[in-house]
């Protein structure tokens, strides 16, 4: 069973999705170490199956493989005719990231006993020095 929800991978998948396009996911998988090959399908298609591959594999450190793939976009300062671009996808990843938004993990989902959302520790990703959170 893997360590991340499905709905946390779900926006994850869709936030690298929109932003990159197909070799640019191919390449950023690949340098973040990344298990397997490149997945076909569309660029949400590609990013959902391969982070569901990392998160079935017991031995992947999965948490380490979403910071790093998270990690060029957060960093990069938004200017220029991307600006827009850059911004939503940055507020995107720290609303899904927040204290606020809170995932059930897989080992909550499949526990016998009824779990709110609420009481799981959401994933932390630091902001860049000097941007608010």
């Amino acid at each position: 069973m893997g360590t991340l929800s499905n709905a946390l991978i779900a926006d994850i998948a869709f936030i690298i999705g929109s932003f990159y396009t197909h070799s640019e996911i191919d390449n950023l998988f690949m340098r973040r170490g990344a298990p397997d090959e490149s997945p076909p399908g569309s660029k949400l298609r590609k990013t959902e199956a391969w982070l569901m591959i990392a998160n079935e594999m017991p031995s992947f450190d999965m948490v380490s493989l979403i910071g790093r793939l998270l990690e060029d976009l957060m960093d990069r300062e938004a200017r220029g005719a991307d600006r827009p671009k850059i911004e939503r996808a940055q507020a995107d990843v720290r609303r899904a990231c927040s204290p606020d938004t809170r995932f059930p993990t897989s080992e909550a989902a499949s526990s016998s006993v009824p779990r709110s959302p609420r009481q799981v520790a959401p994933l932390k990703i630091s902001s860049p020095p000097g941007e608010p959170r």
